[in-house]
């Protein structure tokens, strides 16, 4: 609110933060609210410019009932904002913004529009109600309504991604009186190996953890991984922490003694393989090209045990930035055999992704693939000593030639390919060198889609989302054959 400004007195504290002298820091914090300082709206006393770029957040709308409906969004100019869509009066209007103090020290450079990027609460965003009548966003759940008569509690969560390496925690219940409940200080304590905030906090509930929400997310993104491929010093975990007040409950490092050596910045993905309510599997896609697999089976978190379940990046550097898609599914494992054919319907969760250095689209010399990989092992279970082998890419079936297509109107040659890919462990496909799977990929129908983006040359300015014009395409592979549905 513009009008209801803190004195000096009440954020004397806090001047170190802004980078600013004494004098100019009253001022400074009117320019962020909105207000013209610099005199440069005739019109208004108010700034043509007030809402910064919201480059990778999300928005997420909330709909508290009786017509109130509410967005979520965080912007780099170092804000989130809630707004309200007033349907009645036909106009959005902003109910509040918060800045938390790490991103005080973006605000001079902004007012004095100074070189170079700047990033500010440009993460992720999820949103939970205790009573699970909330949809935050399309991998939630429910009604979608919260009806406000009840006082159903509404918290939200929201990430930083290149602004920083912390999370935040919000007590949202009342849209118009937001409360901070809880900050996670990346790079401190419990959270000293937490890299940028790049994972979305996933709500779920573990057994381990009894009926409480927790939340789930990536160890982060390590800068390490802009101008390098070598081993990470952050961001090579899983986290498991309160919902309620951010407190750390299990990390893949600290409690599983994991060995992985490269930062997990992008979401994770949940799965309740049993259909019980409860999460008992995690899978979780590195930036070094490596997936890993966390299974907890029990309600005790001595239980859990992690496996790398594929190792893709071991013939180029490939890079993942988005989670794997799992699809349960079955198929018919073709066996030959003394001239005799047999069919065994085999069920497998099929991990789908795609490879792409999302930190710099421009790269040209880095040969992406798009993968689907079958986990067979479909019963979640401690794996400890019993560690499946790892996948690599010559245990998945190269699909560039079509081989199935190429066989269809002949069924004892098409059966023969159905052999050979039973031996292996799925199938891949090559994109052309410097294209790139720059987003998550998706299952309709049996169908598997796939994105990607091939740049028009490589570009000197890199690891800000910069492009210089290039070329987008569509992918469409039969999920078990890998053979293209269309081109």
């Amino acid at each position: 609110s513009l009008s209801s400004q803190p004195s000096l007195k009440e954020i004397d504290e806090n001047i170190p933060y802004f980078k600013v002298k004494v004098d100019e820091l009253e001022n400074l914090i009117r320019w962020a609210r909105g207000v013209d300082v610099d005199n440069k709206n005739s019109s208004s006393s108010v700034r043509n410019d007030i809402f910064g770029d919201p480059l990778h957040s999300k928005p997420v709308a909330i709909d508290y009932g009786n017509g109130d409906i509410r967005i979520l969004i965080g912007t780099n100019a170092g804000f989130l904002h809630m707004f309200k869509d007033d349907n009645v009066n036909n106009k959005v209007e902003e109910s509040w913004a918060f800045i938390p103090s790490a991103l005080f020290n973006i605000l001079k450079p902004l007012r004095d529009k100074d070189s170079g990027k700047k990033y500010g609460m440009d993460g992720p965003i999820s949103v939970y109600s205790k009573n699970e009548s909330l949809v935050s966003d399309d991998d939630d759940s429910g009604t979608g309504i919260i009806d406000a008569r009840k006082k159903e509690e509404v918290w939200a969560f929201a990430g930083m991604r290149r602004g920083g390496r912390n999370y935040y925690g919000f007590n949202i219940t009342d849209p118009d009186d937001p409360k901070l409940k809880w900050t996670i200080q990346g790079g401190e304590g419990k959270f000293a190996k937490l890299g940028q905030t790049w994972s979305k906090p996933q709500v779920a509930f573990i057994r381990a953890f009894g009926d409480k929400p927790v939340l789930v997310f990536g160890g982060g993104y390590d800068e390490n991984k802009d101008t390098g491929s070598g081993q990470d010093s952050v961001g090579n975990n899983v986290y498991i922490v309160d919902a309620n007040n951010g407190n750390r409950l299990w990390s893949l490092l600290d409690d599983g003694n994991f060995n992985g050596k490269h930062s997990i910045a992008a979401d994770v993905t949940l799965l309740d393989s049993d259909y019980d309510g409860y999460i008992d599997r995690i899978y979780a896609a590195d930036t070094g090209g490596d997936i890993w697999r966390i299974d907890m089976p029990s309600d005790k978190t001595t239980d859990f045990s992690h496996h790398k379940f594929a190792e893709l990046g071991v013939e180029a550097d490939m890079r993942f930035f988005y989670k794997p898609l799992v699809a349960r599914t079955m198929f018919s494992k073709v066996t030959i055999k003394g001239g005799e054919t047999t069919r065994l319907d085999t069920p497998y969760d099929a991990i789908v992704i795609g490879s792409g250095k999302r930190t710099n689209p421009n790269d040209t010399k880095t040969s992406d693939q798009l993968f689907m990989i079958r986990d067979e092992n479909t019963v979640t279970q401690s794996f400890k000593g019993i560690e499946p082998s790892v996948i690599k890419p010559a245990d998945l079936m190269k699909m560039n030639d079509d081989p199935f297509g190429n066989t269809l109107d002949d069924l004892d040659g098409f059966t023969l390919v159905e052999a050979k890919l039973a031996k292996k462990k799925g199938w891949r496909y090559e994109l052309a060198k410097g294209e790139k799977s720059l987003a998550a990929a998706t299952v309709v129908g049996g169908v598997a889609y796939f994105t990607s983006f091939t740049p028009a040359s490589e570009s000197s300015t890199k690891n800000q989302c910069s492009l210089s014009g290039g070329g987008g395409a569509l992918y469409a592979f039969h999920l078990h054959y890998g053979t293209k549905v269309y081109e």
